[in-house]
């Protein structure tokens, strides 16, 4: 038996989203506190939590500048919840 690609799949054959998926994308908003070395950014969450982040590879590729002082969405990281990913800039 063939697998079939995405675009060509029914919707009942997809994995139904589990708890351990949402955990793993919780994008948060937050304010860039610090530019730090290494292309990687000191961020404030709306909860109050620091979080070290850096650029999505899309946002690298669309050559995103960040200043203290901005407002970004960052995506956890599922394994330290300290960590992130910058994805968009607000």
């Amino acid at each position: 038996m063939s697998e079939l690609s995405g675009s060509q799949r029914n919707e009942d054959d997809r994995r139904p989203i589990t708890e351990q998926d949402e955990r793993s994308n919780q994008n948060r908003i937050g304010v860039v506190l610090a530019v730090l070395p290494g292309a990687l950014y000191s961020v404030r969450l709306e909860g109050g939590q620091t979080v070290r982040a850096g650029l999505s590879s899309e946002a690298r590729r669309a050559i995103v500048r960040l200043l203290s002082g901005n407002r970004v969405v960052v995506r956890l990281s599922s394994v330290d919840s300290h960590r992130g990913r910058i994805i968009q800039k607000l």
